[in-house]
């Protein structure tokens, strides 16, 4: 009995110790199945956090383009409709503002015709700026120049000698016979917007203009236009000299048929100490400004700031003599009585 006893209690400790035996070898199996467990709920659960791979954008309409499929006008009345309709006027008309850029729909072709179409306008080109290398150019004033003499003609530059700056200089008559000049500067030159100084004739100090290839368009709506010539020939003053202010030729720089070397002095400008300002152009049609002083009224002695310095000259008879030998001509226009130079 006491060997079954001890025979069981030897089965007892085997069990025992079987069991004993086999737990640490779970313990790492179990651990690790754990452990993956909380891994892929971790995974899951951060699968919703971060950036997200952005969807495709949509594909952009493609831009408005008159006369093509992308132009509503076009759409809307074009030839070989399945309608049959033929475009006219009225119904270009009466689709109203629906365009490109909300533009009136207009007809293009023959109203009424099989190749007669509805189309947004065709934006026009724009108007390119004058070079700003050197800024300049001789202009008419419409609301005095009547093509009969230099009454409404304006010469305009931003060039000192040489040298183009923000400063611009404009001589003018509005009677043909008297002159005056101007300052002015640039308000934007990359925008082409000037500004010009009109107190001196009564009018505003800060006069704005834009300025395009046709000429300068001012804020009251006034268009100064450029030409390159006048429909009348001067010819050498010869009806008496009432003053030094005119339009001059630089005998050396004219060439007939040209207005290379034309330029208008004025003597009585509104800088008390600079009072001649002349705005002209050289024999290549490149315009500029100088400015000087009027040394003696009595005897027409000026002394006008030049890219090759200070020139001292003397008036005299209708013209200017400098002292390097330079003469300067002034010019009205031409006579039967006096040999005409053709502009």
């Amino acid at each position: 009995k006491n060997k079954n006893k001890n025979k069981n209690n030897n089965n007892k400790n085997k069990t025992t110790s079987t069991t004993t035996t086999k737990t640490p070898a779970m313990a790492p199996y179990l651990c690790h199945c754990m452990l993956a467990a909380l891994l892929s709920t971790l995974s899951l659960s951060l699968q919703g956090c971060g950036d997200k791979t952005p969807s495709p954008s949509p594909t952009p309409a493609p831009a408005c383009k008159p006369m093509t499929d992308t132009d509503p006008c076009w759409q809307k009345c074009h030839p070989g409709m399945e309608s049959g309709t033929k475009c006219t006027t009225e119904i270009c008309q009466a689709l109203g503002k629906i365009g490109c850029n909300d533009a009136q729909c207009e007809l293009m072709g023959d109203s009424g015709s099989e190749t007669a179409h509805c189309m947004s306008p065709m934006a026009p080109a724009p108007t390119p700026a004058p070079s700003m290398k050197g800024f300049g150019g001789l202009m008419t004033d419409p609301n005095h120049y009547k093509g009969q003499n230099l009454a409404g003609t304006r010469i305009i530059s931003d060039t000192n000698g040489q040298k183009s700056g923000s400063v611009i200089w404009v001589a003018g008559s509005d009677d043909g016979s008297t002159f005056w000049a101007v300052p002015g500067k640039w308000e934007d030159k990359s925008a082409s917007k000037l500004m010009v100084d009109f107190s001196s004739k009564g009018g505003p100090a800060d006069f704005k203009g834009d300025v395009s290839s046709e000429g300068i368009k001012w804020q009251d709506g006034n268009q100064w236009s450029f030409v390159d010539t006048f429909p009348f020939t001067l010819a050498p003053q010869m009806s008496g000299w009432k003053d030094m202010s005119g339009f001059y030729f630089d005998d050396d720089s004219y060439a007939k048929g040209s207005l290379g070397g034309g330029r208008m002095l004025v003597d009585n400008g509104p800088d008390p100490s600079l009072n001649v300002v002349v705005v002209g152009m050289d024999k290549n049609m490149h315009y500029f400004f100088e400015q000087g002083s009027v040394v003696d009224k009595d005897q027409g002695t000026i002394l006008l700031n030049t890219i090759a310095g200070t020139m001292k000259g003397t008036f005299s008879a209708g013209q200017i003599k400098f002292q390097d030998g330079e003469t300067w001509t002034q010019q009205e226009v031409s006579t039967s009585a006096a040999p005409a130079l053709q502009v």
